[in-house]
């Protein structure tokens, strides 16, 4: 009775620490992508043939199904991320707990795990949903091994076939990573048992192509993927940025190891398990991969966060070896440390203020608490966005929260636009969808520049009637 009263107290204070920081901060370009993009959906709109999407559309299908149930609003969507990140977390425990039989193992990986992916990632994105798809396929392939029950490699299928749906890099990754498990594995090679996992898995893909058949969009999505994947991402390197930045040598070195870290515990993990641990192997096997999918091609510390957040996998497994457990503790402890400080002392979600300086309550559709700046931001920029007489505006070049805020739409297809993708070609098709709509304000979150198409048309037709740190207001002539 004890022991259950401590697991109710700790899973307690888990899901009360998680709502803290769940209910604080906002991110305007990010969040506010998917905000949008699922009241796109909601408003009868579809990804790719209406609007661009750089990730395969899972996340906004969700969110948009959530909003279509309980109301669309900030608070909504972080309800149902904290709800992601709770089952996430349970079956951290579980997985860890099924493989260790040891419950410090599993609470040390529980408190690691919520301290980095749930807390620096509060709000919904694709990484949250192939993280949890992919502890849940981790899981499954457990199950497998210890009960010999084939359905859980259907289970498998599905939980690995869903991250393709969320996010095309983690799901081609973890397509990999059970391919190779099937392949070293002895009770998984076998064609029943693959037969298995594979109906799981084509069962989702069928029902998304029959979903993109259907809505005659299996084309435009094939290239969307291929002009955002391998003409800007792989042939151009959009997004991409260098794997350690700027700085003196020792801390180059040290931000080189702590970078890699998540990959050097996991192939130390798959050492320690091959041969020896089928059930420790998968777990491995699955950091591993997920860390290779994930660190680039931009390599940042909120790109980091989930990959460190998933290696509590191949530490627990290394926590068995009594040999190095002193060292593996002091590496989870290390790491907790380090999240907690940059959890309340860094940026929250690295460019904004810290978390708990998200104090100030703000209403509407917002219903959480954010900082100073972003109050009079919202309190001077959404009202003269909503005066608008057109049901349209136009945000450059990611801001894409004011629309969803302010209750407005985006004439043209495009929520997000680097240099990189707002090539000549859009520019045009930007300013005739702005014409076309009748759009009577345009907010920047940046600079237009010079002798560009689209500069060229706002400097003729709109004119800069208010300055708000870095955004700007114009409005028609």
């Amino acid at each position: 009775m004890i022991a259950k009263l401590k697991h109710i107290l700790i899973w307690s204070l888990i899901a009360i620490f998680l709502l803290n920081i769940y209910l604080r901060g906002i991110i305007v370009f990010d969040e506010g992508q998917i905000l949008n993009a699922a009241q796109k959906v909601i408003d009868g709109q579809l990804p790719y043939r209406d609007f661009q999407f750089f990730y395969t559309p899972g996340s906004i299908f969700s969110l948009a199904l959530v909003f279509k149930l309980f109301g669309a609003s900030v608070l909504i969507e972080r309800l149902f991320a904290l709800l992601v990140s709770l089952i996430s977390t349970f079956f951290i425990f579980r997985t860890v707990r099924l493989v260790t039989k040891n419950i410090y193992a599993s609470y040390l990986s529980v408190i690691l795990f919520v301290l980095w992916s749930p807390s620096i990632i509060n709000f919904i994105w694709p990484v949250n949903f192939c993280v949890l798809f992919g502890i849940i396929n981790s899981y499954a392939l457990v199950k497998f091994l210890k009960t010999e029950n084939k359905n859980y490699l259907f289970y498998a299928g599905i939980a690995s076939a869903l991250i393709l749906l969320f996010k095309q890099n983690f799901g081609g990754a973890i397509l990999f990573s059970n391919l190779l498990l099937f392949y070293l594995i002895p009770e998984l090679k076998n064609k029943i048992n693959f037969g298995k996992y594979l109906y799981g898995y084509i069962a989702v893909i069928i029902i998304f192509i029959a979903y993109l058949l259907s809505t005659n969009t299996l084309g435009i999505f094939i290239e969307e993927m291929y002009f955002v994947m391998f003409e800007k991402i792989f042939k151009e390197g959009m997004l991409a940025t260098p794997f350690i930045y700027n700085g003196a040598w020792y801390i180059k070195t040290l931000r080189t190891v702590f970078y890699l870290s998540p990959l050097i515990i996991s192939l130390v993990a798959v050492k320690q398990t091959y041969k020896k641990n089928t059930e420790g192997l998968v777990l491995a096997i699955f950091a591993a991969t997920f860390y290779l999918a994930g660190i680039r091609p931009t390599t940042d510390f909120v790109h980091l966060a989930p990959l460190i957040a998933i290696s509590v996998f191949p530490l627990a497994i290394l926590y068995l070896n009594k040999k190095i457990r002193s060292l593996i503790i002091f590496t989870f402890y290390i790491l907790m440390g380090i999240g907690l400080y940059s959890l309340f002392f860094r940026g929250y979600y690295r460019w904004e203020a810290p978390i708990l300086k998200n104090n100030i309550f703000y209403g509407g559709k917002v219903n959480l608490f954010i900082n100073d700046k972003h109050k009079i931001l919202f309190d001077k920029v959404i009202p003269i966005l909503k005066k608008s007489k057109s049901e349209y505006i136009f945000i450059y070049h990611y801001s894409p929260a004011f629309y969803f805020l302010a209750d407005k739409k985006n004439p043209t297809k495009y929520d997000n636009l680097p240099p990189e993708i707002f090539t000549t070609e859009i520019q045009k098709e930007a300013v005739r969808n702005i014409t076309n709509a009748g759009v009577d304000t345009i907010l920047l979150d940046k600079g237009i520049g010079d002798k560009t198409i689209f500069a060229e048309f706002i400097k003729e037709n709109y004119v800069k009637t208010h300055q708000f740190s870095e955004l700007s207001i114009w409005e028609k002539q």
